[in-house]
């Protein structure tokens, strides 16, 4: 289940929160919808739904990702060629979501 298709109650729960914090590869999967997104696709326009800032950590583990620069891809590829599921790279990925008053 992607977390966009989180159910109303929770969703009201998250947005009376400051932050909340998605920790581990299959969390950010459901984060990004478990979809092959082209890599340098913002990571802000995919987590727009939620009602509070986010913020995403997670060891690579498998081909989903995004919000990595072309920059970024060829830098971890020249390094490890299976970069995206040797568990030796990670990201910290935030999105600040508007607080309504």
């Amino acid at each position: 289940l992607a977390f966009w298709e989180m159910p109303e109650d929770l969703k009201s729960h998250f947005a009376q929160s400051k932050q909340v914090f998605v920790k581990g590869d299959a969390n950010y999967r459901r984060q990004i919808g478990e979809r092959h997104w082209p890599f340098d696709t913002p990571f802000d326009h995919i987590s727009s739904y939620w009602p509070c800032p986010v913020c995403c950590l997670r060891t690579m583990k498998s081909e989903c990702a995004c919000g990595i620069s072309k920059g970024e891809q060829a830098r971890a590829e020249a390094e490890d060629k299976k970069w995206l599921v040797s568990g030796a790279f990670g990201v910290v990925q935030f999105s600040s979501v508007p607080q309504s008053s």
